[in-house]
């Protein structure tokens, strides 16, 4: 057990060196009266030009009562319009609102089936071969990846202590 506090306490030390030499670098002089006006900008924004969740309790409640309340309105002007037969084009174009989702749904529906049936179409071993290369490709992502930047940035152990 004392093996992975040893590699964490190792790496955290490594970590430690390599952030301490490195120089510190300093913010330009305009930063700070620049970050202190806009803070204090933002400060003197009325309350609803603020994000939702810096308004008071009170209008957010009202707020989200509003939103449900809305609707719960337009779902029951919709049951209300298809129920009472309102002809022609009103609801005819309410209709083909209401299709948009279910035909959206529908679709969805049968990309899936469409997917499903080509994977089951597809033999076994092509699909575990097709894993296995892509585990490898991604393994040599990585690998790639380290090497680079081992040539560009690691400076190597025996340098520093040949230069110490």
């Amino acid at each position: 057990m004392s093996r992975p506090s040893a590699r964490a306490a190792e790496l955290e030390r490594l970590i430690g060196r390599a952030l301490g030499e490195r120089p510190l670098e300093r913010a330009p002089v305009s930063l700070e009266p620049r970050l202190l006006a806009a803070l204090e900008r933002r400060a003197l924004r009325p309350w609803w030009q603020r994000g939702f969740a810096a308004w008071p309790a009170g209008p957010r409640a009202l707020f989200l009562a509003g939103a449900v309340g809305g609707v719960a309105l337009l779902w029951w002007a919709l049951a209300h319009l298809s129920r009472a037969g309102v002809p022609g084009q009103a609801l005819a174009h309410v209709n083909a609102l209401l299709a948009i989702p279910r035909d959206a749904g529908q679709a969805f529906l049968a990309i899936g089936e469409l997917g499903v049936r080509l994977l089951a179409a597809i033999p076994r071993e092509w699909l575990y071969g097709g894993v296995l290369a892509g585990a490898a490709l991604y393994a040599a992502l990585f690998g790639l990846l380290a090497l680079g930047y081992l040539a560009l940035y690691a400076t190597p152990v025996r340098m520093q202590r040949r230069g110490s």
